[in-house]
């Protein structure tokens, strides 16, 4: 059987239309899939948009590891190399102390009214993922600058997420938000919130709270609505003939709201029920220190691009198995770890590399460089 998903496309004529000038991907899922609202897609347009009754919907989690898993098995540039993924296994359930830091252990979140309606930090969260990508090539740009800078811009101003403000946006209040920065993709960045503003406003009585209400406890639920209404984060590329799916930003804004809320269980409305099925957010620091545990092995080509700091195209084959190894080989992880009774979230060895990751980063090989608004 054969599916057909139709993602939000106005008339039947245009996904015709997209047929025939081969945008069509079949994928060995028994997916095909009418590829329409690009990331660009106007931000008034994209609150009109809904899921038509013609869209199938499935389960984006599975999407991700079936696809990561097909790529690997394809991969020319990257091999994930069992043995050292096993010693990293054995040297995570050796540690006595916690594994991974909390969500806002560092401080640079806001999240001041978590313990009362949580309104704010999810409209917190809603922005910062809608803009957590491409940190290069501006010096001092890293993540905890854009997530300190806007947690500052919201207790200066409790309205300044409005999603009136957000649908309005111009690319000079963003660069008040970070002051004295060259920001990089900035036009990306201002498209990503106006587009997440007229979703919130046509949709959600501009309230980024009310779309996680409408996920009814499920992350797979809030990416698939995320994916669905909003272009700039559908994180999705061709392999082969095939499609990928990564989704590493939707998924981490699930992530990042279920960590805020303290990861509380069902019940709670940010209480995902199905956390585990989350993947790792595939970007630069994860693969990076992977490549250093000698977890990835990379093809020379690929190590001398890296070395010279030669810019990996976004969409290419070498970038799709950096990302798509990165993700098999974090799944492969969390199941050696479970069966060592080990008990962490693809999530929560993402956070643990992670961190490990950026505590090294100036002592270890680069990491590829993509410019691309997906992470």
């Amino acid at each position: 059987m054969v599916f057909i998903i139709y993602n939000g496309s106005r008339n039947w004529q245009h996904a015709i239309n997209t047929l025939a000038l081969g945008s069509l991907v079949a994928g060995s899922l028994g997916i095909l899939y009418i590829k329409y609202a690009s990331a660009y897609v106007s931000p008034r347009e994209v609150g009109k948009q809904r899921v038509k009754s013609c869209q199938i919907e499935l389960d984006p989690l599975k999407l991700i590891k079936k696809s990561a898993e097909r790529t690997v098995a394809r991969a020319q540039h990257v091999q994930i190399v069992k043995d050292q993924l096993e010693a990293l296994a054995r040297e995570i359930s050796d540690r006595k102390e916690k594994t991974y830091v909390e969500w806002d252990e560092c401080g640079w979140h806001y999240n001041l009214d978590i313990s009362r309606s949580g309104i704010l930090t999810c409209q917190y969260i809603f922005v910062l993922d809608s803009l957590n990508f491409c940190f290069w090539p501006t010096k001092g740009l890293e993540y905890e600058h854009l997530a300190i800078a806007l947690k500052n811009v919201l207790i200066g101003d409790p309205a300044a997420f409005n999603a009136s403000n957000l649908v309005n946006i111009k690319e000079s209040e963003l660069q008040k938000w970070l002051p004295g920065v060259d920001i990089p993709l900035i036009h990306a960045r201002v498209t990503a919130l106006r587009q997440l503003g007229a979703v919130l406003l046509n949709s959600y009585d501009g309230l980024a709270i009310k779309m996680v209400e409408e996920s009814n406890n499920s992350a797979s639920k809030l990416v698939q609505m995320v994916v669905s209404s909003i272009p700039s984060f559908r994180d999705e590329s061709v392999y082969n003939g095939e499609q990928v799916f990564f989704y590493k930003r939707a998924q981490i804004l699930a992530a990042d709201i279920w960590g805020a809320f303290g990861r509380q269980s069902k019940g709670h409305i940010c209480g995902f029920s199905d956390m585990e099925e989350v993947t790792m957010f595939a970007d630069y620091r994860v693969p990076q220190i992977l490549e250093h545990r000698g977890v990835l092995k990379y093809s020379q080509r690929l190590c001398q691009m890296i070395v010279s700091e030669e810019e990996i195209p976004a969409g290419s084959d070498m970038e799709i198995e950096i990302r798509a190894a990165t993700i098999q080989a974090v799944e492969m992880l969390q199941h050696i770890l479970e069966k060592n009774d080990v008990k962490l979230t693809s999530v929560e060895i993402d956070w643990l590399l992670w961190q490990e990751g950026e505590k090294l980063k100036e002592n270890i090989q680069k990491h590829h460089k993509t410019r691309t608004m997906f992470y």
